[in-house]
């Protein structure tokens, strides 16, 4: 059994963009406070924060115009965001502050 972390998903973080095929993601303000912006959405995107646990603290559905979404009831503190679009999925790190 290997030791490797390359292909588990809370180690497969990023902390601005992404890019493969056609999906084009950048996670603009980071650190954020009162909401994330992502450019690059293209719509029907899952998006989901999770805390440093793997618990879902946060779940949006890109719409494919609204490119932000709110957050200031998350405490301050490190995160993962996870955009899942066609079974392609990027996790980038995030962090909160108040």
């Amino acid at each position: 059994e290997s030791n490797s972390t390359e292909n588990h998903p809370l180690f497969a973080l990023s902390t601005d963009n992404f890019s493969q095929g056609r999906l084009n993601y950048t996670l603009v303000n980071n650190p954020a406070n009162q909401y994330i912006e992502i450019k690059g959405l293209l719509g029907n995107e899952k998006i989901s924060i999770l805390n440093l646990n793997g618990q879902v603290v946060k779940n949006f559905v890109s719409n494919g115009t609204q490119k932000q979404f709110g957050i200031a009831e998350l405490q301050s503190g490190l995160f993962i965001l996870n955009i899942e679009k066609d079974s392609v999925r990027k996790n980038f790190k995030l962090v909160v502050t108040h």
